[in-house]
């Protein structure tokens, strides 16, 4: 899927510009990019800043995936691009597949894990992409696993863990509060 407002760039050894990049507690990736030492590829990137962005996760969201729709279910399809990236690990996804339920749920757990620093929840796409599944640990810890399923001919499955801590929240809280604000949800769920 082409996006009309890119830059090329190029990866070298990508560094987490919000603060200092976490430490990763295991990482496993398919393919070429196992033991490869920094990665070097060329990607197009939107050029405006991500939606949401925190801890080497970005995620852009262009628009509705059927901007003409009124229904709470096909109004409600995004299309984004979303990236995870960190020096040894490089996954993206792009297509309509996030909903934006999934956007909302995601908000109000995050909300919920910032004032308690307990439980869990997955940000996740329902179609094949990703998702990231945080787990509160002791003394404001929380377990980070990104899995992210790339669009293309090779399907590559990756998957990253690493410790991030309660101060990463409100920075991933903020990006479904601004997605939200864009693209507010349609229709009523019959749920």
């Amino acid at each position: 899927m082409g996006i009309s407002c890119c830059s090329r760039v190029r990866l070298d050894e990508h560094r987490a510009v919000e603060r200092k990049a976490p430490k990763p507690v295991s990482t496993r990736c398919a393919g070429e990019l196992r033991n490869a030492g920094p990665v070097v590829i060329e990607r197009e990137f939107p050029d405006a800043a991500a939606d949401v962005a925190f801890a080497g996760f970005k995620l852009w969201v262009h628009g509705r995936g059927h901007p003409e729709a009124t229904d709470f279910w096909d109004g409600n399809w995004f299309r984004i691009t979303a990236a995870y990236l960190t020096p040894h690990f490089i996954a993206i996804c792009e297509d309509n597949i996030l909903h934006g339920s999934d956007v909302a749920s995601s908000l109000e757990a995050a909300c919920r894990m910032y004032e308690t620093l307990d439980g869990d929840f997955t940000f996740a796409t329902l179609e094949p992409g990703f998702d990231l599944h945080f787990s509160a640990r002791q003394h404001g810890r929380i377990d980070l696993e990104a899995n992210f399923v790339t669009d293309g001919l090779r399907r590559e499955e990756y998957r990253n863990l690493i410790e991030i801590d309660q101060s990463y929240l409100p920075a991933f809280i903020r990006g479904p509060r601004l997605v939200l604000s864009r693209f507010p949800l349609v229709g009523e769920s019959t749920d």
